[in-house]
């Protein structure tokens, strides 16, 4: 039943986190295609699915094809694409999930890519980012740790919270003729 409203997804973000529960694994997947977030989780011992909405940032909700790498608790969201009128853009944004919240960095990718690509190197210190720009291919490298210091984020959650509320209330407004 919650599949069915998420029929319009082109682009999606799908990523999977395996945990070991206990005895047995918990198979989650997070799927992420602009304002839609859906959190599906599989319990392997007991062959049962959840499935629940996540709310995404309200700065990531435009862009698409946008580039992801998992790093324990976090998601970390390089870039993406926004249209015709936005083109493709340098932010990068951080999910946590276990607090179920964003935040998006001050500071940006040093170029916005096309097809962009992240790899995490396996011991979990650097970051691989790959793709397009001015029709040539691209590659740069970043240290893990840079996009985890508290200091150079701010939380989008109280904004995206104001932004939500002035929508709804110019919603609410009534239509004068």
């Amino acid at each position: 039943d919650v599949l069915k409203n998420y029929n319009k997804m082109q682009q999606n973000e799908m990523i999977n986190v395996k945990y070991v529960k206990d005895k047995g694994y918990l198979n989650e997947m997070m799927i992420f295609s602009e304002n839609i977030g859906l959190h599906i989780k599989y319990d392997e011992d007991n062959n049962s699915f959840h499935f629940y909405k996540i709310r995404v940032c309200t700065s990531l909700r435009i862009l698409s094809s946008y580039a992801y790498a998992c790093i324990g608790d976090f998601i970390l969201f390089f870039g993406g694409y926004g249209g015709i009128m936005i083109g493709n853009v340098t932010t990068v944004h951080k999910y946590s999930m276990t607090e179920n919240k964003w935040m998006r960095y001050k500071q940006y990718l040093p170029i916005s890519l096309r097809f962009p690509t992240v790899v995490l190197t396996n011991d979990n210190t650097s970051l691989h980012i790959f793709g397009v720009f001015a029709e040539k291919a691209k590659h740069f490298e970043t240290k893990v740790n840079e996009w985890m210091k508290k200091e150079q984020k701010w939380m989008a959650e109280s904004k995206d919270e104001v932004e939500e509320i002035s929508i709804e209330l110019e919603e609410m407004k009534p239509v004068r003729y």
